[in-house]
């Protein structure tokens, strides 16, 4: 005996997997902000044009991108991770001005064979 197929909704379900989908393109698109942030305040030219092409590719809105970078200016982990990374940049900068200029081998009295 043959069973009927019920008729499958597949408009809630198609919205339902959409909306799944951007989501995880918009914490995808977060996450790759988060870290560019983190790494510094201020963008390479190179890493705003990748962070536009990610953005389009992630079909991520202006009024999510603003929203985003709202929620990131507030991160506190994210604060936190610029503050030690400048500390920790300081500190071996000053490692390195503490050693002195680098060494440089005297070659003046080397011996060269000159060639005529």
């Amino acid at each position: 005996m043959e069973m009927a197929s019920a008729p499958i909704s597949r408009g809630e379900d198609e919205i339902d997997i959409e909306l799944q989908v951007h989501c995880l393109e918009t914490k995808a698109y977060s996450a790759v902000l988060r870290a560019f942030n983190a790494e510094s305040d201020a963008l390479s030219w190179e890493k705003a044009e990748l962070i536009s092409h990610i953005r389009k590719g992630l079909r991520i809105s202006s009024a999510e991108h603003k929203e985003i970078l709202r929620k990131i200016s507030s991160d506190e982990l994210v604060k936190s991770i610029r503050i030690t990374s400048e500390q920790d940049g300081l500190a071996a900068c000053n490692i390195l001005h503490a050693a002195g200029p680098p060494k440089v081998l005297d070659n003046s009295s080397a011996r060269y064979d000159k060639v005529v």
